[in-house]
Parts: structure tokens; sequence; C-alpha cells
């Protein structure tokens, strides 16, 4: 089993919940995830992803974005996530800011 599978089909759905509940708690949060392709870090084949919320009224935690610049992420994106089930059936789920 691969690693982007293993994040694809376990740690993906928790981290929906988490996104979730966050939002409606306004607690602002910071996750990054480093999926390394065969050939180790540093390969074309590297995936990463990064969810960074802010909290009530949209402010940003200070700490959490400086730890969101040192990840050499410069700005705010769409995520998707891509889900595929055993059986083949694929979710994409788009989180916005």
């Amino acid at each position: 089993m691969s690693k982007e599978h293993v994040y694809d089909t376990q740690i993906a759905p928790l981290m929906t919940q988490i996104i979730a509940v966050c939002k409606m708690h306004g607690i602002a949060m910071l996750a990054s995830y480093a999926i390394h392709g065969p050939e180790g870090a540093g390969s074309e084949d590297d995936l990463y992803c990064t969810t960074h919320l802010p909290a009530e009224l949209g402010i940003y935690d200070p700490v959490l974005a400086r730890a969101t610049q040192s990840l050499g992420i410069r700005r705010l994106s769409v995520a998707t996530i891509k889900t595929v089930e055993p059986d083949g059936k694929t979710t994409i789920t788009a989180v916005m800011p």
C-alpha cells in the first residue's frame, strides 16, 4: 500500500472532519503532510498537503502564519482531497479558505 493511498484513505477523511470542526468553532489550525516519492525527499514525485485555517473573524494566528511561511507557502489557495475507495469509488473534496 503506497503512502499516497494511506493518506487518501485514512488521513484525508479525518482531516475533512477536523477542518469542519475547526471552522465551526473558530479554531485556528495548521497541518502539513509530506508524502515522499520512492526516491525519498526532494524528488519530483513528492506530494505536499497543507491546511491553514484562521480563527474567528478570519484572523490568522501570527505564530501559525510564520510557520506557514517557513513551509514556503506564500499565498492561500484551494485544496483538493482525492479519496479512492477500495471498490474504485473516487471522491474529490475541495477545501477553500
